[in-house]
């Protein structure tokens, strides 16, 4: 029997309602009662992941989103469905169990989690007009343009037209796309009219400028246009409290997700600011010296003195570093424990 399904990115996806999986769960729950443990994990888990895919709906959920650490990550609480689906999957599979043939539930679970994620939005056939294989695919001639241009810059992207991480699958810095959170310095600079300036979204990746000054520069066999800004620099300057008389020089060294070096040949003392969202475990050095990261504009910076220097950002926080130091302190007494016992 086929149900309604359900919408998802603006998509209308249908499945089967589970009626045979959930008879044979329903006689796992009663009958299986060599399994009790299971059951009553598998039973939380496909209601408990039904009443999260109910969303603000289940009074509660907001509870949980505040409370519960990574619920807050969910950009779509309706996914928790598959929660629900493999709850059931794992009971009708003990349920199928109760007849007493070896290949019986591994058969059932692996049909009825086959079902559960059949059609999934991100894992449809990737023959389909509208996969996203056919997607990316007719999108990566913009790849080739963007990273045929110089210096450094960010790109924004329509997410309508594309509604998947362009930047982290071809390695160009892009402004937004789909995260699970964001700093909340740099989410309060959404829609402002400096940004752009502060962080170099110099080109924009959609059907339709978003700014006059935008000029079309490509165009994709996709049907969508690549924009650029002639009046967006490098996001890297100089800052001051006073004017200084003479210019300076900044150039981009080196640039990789965690290190970023600068050479800079300042006429006047200074700070120099990347056009990076300012986060606490970023560390810099000036020459090797270790100097404070200060922030202007939710972005960060750093003091230097007047001359050529060598100015280098990285990312060094602290909790990661903790994290790997406690894990491997309770790996090590666990062993300990377990050889000594």
């Amino acid at each position: 029997m086929e149900g309604r399904g359900y919408v998802f990115n603006g998509r209308a996806h249908t499945t089967v309602t589970p009626g045979l999986p959930l008879i044979l769960g329903g006689l796992g729950l009663v009958f299986g009662h060599g399994y009790w443990a299971p059951n009553l994990v598998m039973t939380l888990c496909g209601l408990g992941g039904l009443l999260l895919a109910l969303g603000k709906d289940f009074p509660p959920y907001w509870l949980i989103y505040r409370f519960v650490p990574m619920v807050e990550k969910a950009r779509e609480p309706a996914m928790a469905i598959v929660l629900a689906q493999v709850g059931i999957a794992v009971l009708a599979a003990l349920g199928a169990s109760l007849w007493r043939r070896a290949w019986i539930a591994p058969l059932a679970l692996g049909l009825f989690l086959g079902e559960a994620v059949y059609d999934a939005p991100r894992l449809a056939r990737f023959d389909r007009p509208g996969s996203y294989t056919a997607m990316i695919q007719g999108q990566a001639d913009i790849a080739e343009y963007l990273k045929a241009q110089p210096g450094w810059f960010r790109v924004d992207f329509d997410d309508s037209d594309v509604p998947y991480n362009f930047g982290n699958l071809y390695g160009i810095e892009q402004f937004g796309g789909v995260g699970s959170s964001l700093p909340v310095r740099t989410h309060r600079m959404l829609g402002r009219a400096e940004t752009p300036r502060l962080f170099g979204i110099r080109y924009r990746v959609a059907r339709q400028p978003s700014d006059p000054a935008q000029e079309e520069v490509f165009g994709s066999r996709s049907g969508l246009k690549v924009y650029r800004d002639p009046r967006i620099a490098e996001p890297l300057w100089t800052w001051r409290d006073t004017p200084c008389g003479a210019p300076d020089r900044l150039r981009v060294v080196s640039r990789a997700p965690e290190v970023f070096v600068v050479e800079a040949e300042l006429a006047c003392p200074g700070l120099v600011v990347a056009g990076d969202s300012y986060y606490r475990g970023w560390q810099a050095r000036v020459d090797g010296e270790r100097r404070p990261v200060q922030e202007v504009d939710s972005v960060r910076a750093v003091r230097a003195g007047a001359g050529r220097h060598a100015i280098e950002f990285r990312y060094r926080p602290a909790s990661v570093y903790w994290g790997f130091g406690l894990t491997l302190l309770g790996f090590s007494m666990a062993a300990f424990f377990c050889l000594r016992g």
